[in-house]
């Protein structure tokens, strides 16, 4: 459904220069909703929000923010929030074959400023399972760019989200809610990094094939490291992660080698007792294992905690990291004051931006009739010049156009000063909206599309 067809349905309100599509969002979370129900969520995302706009007549615009902690849907209506939300969840019911007092509970529901600040804490990692994590933020670009390609994001939606990833940007570039490492793997990362002084050069080995394993390989691949093995008990596991042709992988018999060999050693496996131990490195003479880190980033422990006794080896295991987690959070924790301010100061743009997109179906209209009249008046003067060579036609339908942005230059900075005028008179705009469209015969009731406004 267009933007100009929930026009057409609402005709019998009055006609108001701040008639715009309110926001609302629905949606659950890791706060809200164990994961079982946002698996099922998540795989209704590719059929079911394509047919969002036929099933909900209200709906003129619409988005869906999925991550593995989240799945948000947004929506521009213009009709009560209350009905809008109802025919959301009426769809969202037919889709998952479920009465609503399954999941109704889990659900939050967020209207107008409310879902514009929400959309942006989550932009910024306020929201996160991980306090200030980036990821989000391009999550949110990503539903954006989807939206507009698939034509179900309109001018609403487009501020709202541009509004969401401008906040997230400007909080990691502001404030500090994005620094400092606040997961185990990164922690440990930036621990290596610092003995080894560097990465790109280490011989690296990642032991396991879990989560933890996983995000580590994660974060070595985004920093182009290229000497890295994969060990792990099942051998066709570990070649699933290797992320890069120059990676290796190998079963866990060779792990001795491995560690042989290694700068760096992460340990992250289920195994129910020590995966390296004192014996693995007893045929090593001192300088092979001088400035070796070992980094154990399981529990149970991977590492005997004997190794600590050994020249040259560095082990750091969960508790030494969770003390630089705790300080990680704790500096984020800090900046969350500024971070809410920031956004405050950024809704405070999004209303602005708001007033003028409410503007905007008044200026269509005015330079829509002009528009009509001028090509009118030059097919008329073209009949009446007769044969007209391809250069006087040209200069002519410049002359034309020139005029006409001429005439409505200062009619059109008036009716966009209409939306800077204080939002608590409402009655002072529709009073100038009204003579605006009486002294230049427009229509009363418009219903030309935000996005179309042509060329001042």
């Amino acid at each position: 459904m267009t933007w100009l067809s929930v026009q057409q349905t609402i005709r019998d309100r009055p006609a108001r220069v701040g008639d715009v599509p309110d926001v609302l969002c629905v949606g659950v979370s890791y706060r809200t909703a164990p994961v079982e129900l946002r698996e099922r969520l998540s795989a209704l995302e590719s059929g079911w929000i394509a047919q969002l706009g036929s099933a909900c007549t209200c709906i003129a615009e619409w988005a869906l923010v999925t991550t593995c902690n989240r799945w948000e849907v947004y929506a521009a209506t213009a009709c009560p929030a209350e009905e809008a939300l109802g025919e959301v969840q009426a769809a969202l019911q037919a889709a998952l074959g479920a009465p609503a007092g399954e999941y109704g509970s889990r659900l939050f529901r967020y209207t107008g400023r409310d879902a514009v600040r929400h959309l942006c804490q989550v932009a910024a990692g306020l929201d996160s399972l991980i306090l200030g994590e980036a990821q989000v933020q391009g999550q949110i670009g990503s539903a954006y760019t989807t939206g507009v390609a698939q034509g179900t994001v309109g001018p609403v939606l487009s501020l709202l989200m541009r509004t969401a990833i401008r906040a997230g940007r400007r909080a990691r570039h502001e404030t500090p809610i994005g620094t400092r490492a606040v997961t185990m793997s990164s922690v440990a990362l930036a621990v290596a990094e610092a003995y080894a002084r560097g990465l790109a050069d280490r011989r690296i080995v990642v032991v396991g094939a879990g989560e933890m394993a996983r995000l580590a390989l994660k974060v070595l691949h985004s920093r182009q490291v290229r000497q890295v093995t994969v060990v792990n008990r099942t051998l066709a596991h570990a070649q699933a992660l290797l992320a890069d042709p120059g990676w290796q992988a190998l079963a866990l018999d060779q792990l001795p080698a491995a560690v042989a060999q290694a700068d760096i050693v992460f340990c992250a496996t289920r195994a129910p007792g020590f995966v390296i131990s004192p014996e693995l490195l007893t045929h090593l003479p001192d300088a092979a294992t001088r400035g070796k880190v070992l980094i154990d980033l399981a529990l149970p422990r991977d590492v005997d905690p004997a190794l600590r006794r050994r020249p040259g080896v560095i082990l750091i295991d969960l508790d030494d990291l969770q003390e630089q987690v705790d300080q990680g959070l704790a500096a984020r924790r800090q900046s969350i004051p500024a971070v809410e301010s920031l956004i405050d100061a950024v809704l405070g743009e999004w209303e602005q931006a708001m007033r003028d997109l409410s503007v905007r179906p008044l200026v269509v209209e005015l330079r829509l009739k002009a528009e009509q009249i001028r090509r009118q008046e030059m097919a008329r003067t073209l009949r009446f010049l007769g044969d007209v060579d391809d250069s006087t036609r040209t200069q002519l339908d410049h002359l034309t156009r020139a005029l006409v942005n001429k005439l409505l230059h200062e009619p059109t900075m008036h009716i966009k000063s209409l939306a800077h005028v204080d939002p608590a008179e409402p009655a002072q705009v529709d009073e100038q909206a009204a003579t605006i469209r009486a002294l230049f015969g427009l229509e009363t009731d418009p219903c030309s599309p935000h996005d179309a406004t042509p060329a001042v």
